[in-house]
């Protein structure tokens, strides 16, 4: 498990006001909560592959994790990410992004969550320990009619790469943030 902290006037604080936000291991009975979740009207939209969402959940790849994300000690959304190797780069072609880039999913389980910067907390977080083990960089995929998504992903330091059109997703942004500069800058 996960505590995110931020620095408040030199201190550590919780980072989403007093109820303090932890990345806790997936467990099976937090399967349970997905179909529910991805069958949100805030969700649904721009997850419409949910089958495949809940697959992976039960049985992630041997490249990937995932997290539950909690909340005042409930569970608020979920989080996953894979590591790509060059061969799954180049296929998606983008044969210019390193090996080893995460690719990475969250989405916040009720909408009275959104807005309130628990996803930019969560993405801070995963980009800081994803950056520790080594990983160069962290990408987003998300629909170019997702504003909400954008500015989040923004405010968390990711910025648009390019625009591509993931089936069955249609028009998307790639968002990418470098954890680790690359030769020569970014």
């Amino acid at each position: 498990m996960f505590l995110i902290m931020r620095k408040l006037n030199g201190n550590l604080v919780p980072a989403y006001g007093e109820a303090p936000i932890t990345l806790s291991e997936f467990e099976e009975s937090h399967l349970v909560l997905l179909p529910g979740w991805l069958a949100m009207p805030h969700i649904t939209p721009w997850f419409p592959n949910s089958d495949e969402y809940l697959e992976f959940a039960r049985q992630p790849p041997a490249n990937g994790e995932q997290r539950t994300i909690i909340q005042a000690n409930e569970p608020a959304g979920y989080l996953r990410w894979v590591i790509l190797s060059k061969e799954i780069l180049d296929n998606a072609g983008f044969p210019e992004l390193p090996a080893g880039t995460a690719d990475a999913d969250l989405f916040l389980g009720e909408a009275s969550n959104l807005g309130r910067g628990l996803g930019v907390e969560v993405l801070e977080e995963l980009s800081d320990r994803l950056a520790r083990l080594g990983v160069p960089l962290l990408v987003l995929t998300t629909s170019v009619e997702n504003k909400r998504a954008q500015a989040a992903f923004r405010k968390a330091g990711f910025s648009v790469y390019r625009e591509y059109e993931p089936e069955p997703f249609g028009r998307c942004y790639l968002m990418l943030r470098w954890l680790v500069q690359p030769e020569g800058g970014a």
